[in-house]
């Protein structure tokens, strides 16, 4: 490891150490604050999201823009917040005071029934924080995760998202694991939001332009014989400080026999429930990713040409 990964290791556990100590409004205050200081200072993912940001909601005047941009900032050092404390919200008696779902009628019946269940999330709202809180409230999740760049930090996260149950499956081994997991009845969560690589996805609209999109919850869904419910953990607006897990009613998985065809149509429904949740909570959502890099052969321009 670098000089420089080392002291951005530091930087990094001493601030999330501070974040553990502090009372939570305070924490998730100073989070926030750190999150737009960090918007300030990064250029680069500024500007690819301002790129995302005309690319998905054009009629948006440019402060407003600005605002979703830095308010997804804002939202990563709340999420950071919600990790450093993981250990002591193991206690299901104090993760009900913080946590609460809605809908989730329809997941306890498949459970009861039986059936396996795919969790369709994003890198919008809390991600982190509805992966461990659903482990311990109702059972363990596995779900497929890519190693950070710095090993140091990449070992902690996996500590922390292991310590309610879950099960991380690096994204090589990804398919066989999800399989098996669907297979006894389990549960698993994919963040299906962002771009892949031809070989590992298909194109469908995505804010009205075509994205390269994961197929591997459809081919999940397929295979598996899985429920396939969105999800999505965002501040609860009536009581500040606390979250909701917000399960939505599970999507029609098309099984027509033509499995090409089916992987394309489920792949569209599924992206459509993402685009949904970040119209409902645009500024929770990761806009500093770029979404729309890999382009179908008919549309090659790249938007981040430069960036």
């Amino acid at each position: 490891m670098s000089a420089s990964d080392l002291l951005a290791y530091g930087a990094a556990r001493s601030v999330l150490g501070l974040a553990a100590a502090l009372p939570l409004s305070l924490a998730l205050g100073f989070a926030r604050a750190a999150g737009r200081a960090a918007f300030r200072l990064d250029r680069r993912h500024r500007a690819i999201a301002a790129v995302n940001l005309a690319i998905a909601l054009p009629g948006l005047p440019p402060e407003e823009r600005l605002r979703l941009a830095r308010g997804s900032y804002e939202n990563m050092g709340e999420m950071l917040v919600h990790v450093s404390r993981f250990p002591r919200w193991l206690r299901r008696e104090r993760l009900r005071r913080l946590v609460r779902y809605e809908q989730a009628e329809e997941y306890l019946r498949f459970k009861a029934e039986g059936r396996p269940v795919i969790f369709l999330t994003a890198h919008l709202g809390g991600w982190e924080l509805m992966a461990f809180s659903h482990a311990v409230l109702h059972q363990p999740i596995h779900f497929v995760y890519r190693p950070l760049g710095q090993p140091r930090m990449d070992e902690w996260l996996h500590r922390r998202r292991s310590l309610s149950g879950n099960v991380p499956v690096p994204k090589r081994e990804a398919l066989r694991q999800l399989l098996r997991a669907l297979s006894r009845g389990g549960d698993i969560g994919i963040l299906a939001d962002q771009n892949v690589q031809p070989q590992d996805g298909v194109f469908v609209d995505f804010f009205g332009r075509r994205a390269c999109t994961s197929a591997a919850p459809a081919v999940l869904a397929l295979r598996g014989n899985a429920k396939v419910i969105p999800v999505f953990l965002v501040p609860n607006p009536e009581d500040p400080g606390r979250y909701v897990i917000h399960m939505q009613p599970a999507l029609p998985v098309r099984r027509s026999g033509d499995f090409s065809a089916d992987v394309l149509e489920n792949t569209a429904r599924f992206t459509g429930a993402i685009e949904a949740a970040v119209r409902r909570w645009p500024d929770r959502w990761l806009w500093g990713h770029r979404r729309w890099r890999t382009r179908p052969p008919d549309d090659p321009e790249d938007p981040y040409a430069g960036i």
